[in-house]
C-alpha cells in the first residue's frame, strides 16, 4: 500500500524541517492511491524520490482451471478440462487421481501462454468420485499452484418405467431393451 507507506514516511519528518523519501516500488499499486499523497505533501519541504525495479522472472506453470462435471451416470465417460498458465515452454507430467487411485500419468508438452487438455475416463459404478489434478513441470519456481480438485456424483443408470396393455407395447420394450435401457415394464 504506497498511500499507506507514503503517509507513514511523511509523518515521521517533523512539519517544520526538510525531508527525504524514497520509496523502492515495483510500480504495482495494489491497495489505496499514492497520488492522494500529492495533496498531504503540498505545502511541505519534503523531497520524494521514487526508484522502481522489477521483480525476477521466475519460471512458472500454474493450474488453472480443472473441471469435472458434477453428476454422471454410471458407465458414462466422464470428461476431464485441465487449463495451465506457462510463462515458459517446458515439459511436465500430469498426474490425475480418482479417489486416490491414478487415472491418468502423462508427460505433456507446456507451451508459453494458455494450454488446454481433455480427457475422459469411465466410471463403472454409483457414488461420489473425488479427483485432484497436478502437474509436474520441469522448469517451475511456484509449485502452490500445482494442484486443483473436482468432484462427481455418479448416478445408477437411469431407467425407463414402461406401462402398457395386453402386449401393446412390445415393438417399444424390445427398441429400448436392444438399446441397452433398463426397462421396467408393467402390463
Amino acid at each position: 500500500n504506497m498511500e499507506e507507506g507514503l503517509k507513514f514516511a511523511a509523518n515521521y519528518i517533523p512539519e517544520d524541517r526538510k525531508g527525504r523519501i524514497v520509496l523502492l516500488t515495483d510500480g504495482v499499486e495494489t491497495n489505496g492511491n499514492s497520488a492522494k499523497q500529492s495533496t498531504f505533501f503540498s505545502g511541505r519541504n519534503l523531497e520524494l524520490d521514487a526508484m522502481a525495479f522489477q521483480p525476477p522472472f521466475v519460471e512458472d506453470v500454474s493450474l488453472q482451471a480443472f473441471h469435472t462435471p458434477q453428476s454422471s451416470f454410471e458407465g458414462e465417460a466422464v470428461p476431464f478440462q485441465i487449463g495451465l498458465e506457462a510463462n515458459v515452454d517446458t515439459t511436465a507430467t500430469l498426474h490425475i487421481t480418482q479417489n486416490n487411485e491414478t487415472v491418468i500419468k502423462e508427460e505433456i508438452i507446456v507451451s508459453k501462454g494458455t494450454n488446454n487438455y481433455s480427457y475422459s475416463i469411465p466410471l463403472a459404478d454409483p457414488g461420489l468420485y473425488t479427483f485432484k489434478a497436478e502437474i509436474f513441470p520441469n522448469q517451475d519456481k511456484i509449485v502452490e499452484n500445482n494442484i486443483s480438485h473436482s468432484l462427481t456424483q455418479v448416478s445408477g443408470q437411469p431407467k425407463v418405467l414402461m406401462v402398457d396393455q395386453d402386449g401393446a407395447g412390445d415393438n417399444v420394450f424390445r427398441a429400448l431393451d436392444a438399446s441397452g435401457w433398463k426397462v421396467d415394464r408393467i402390463q
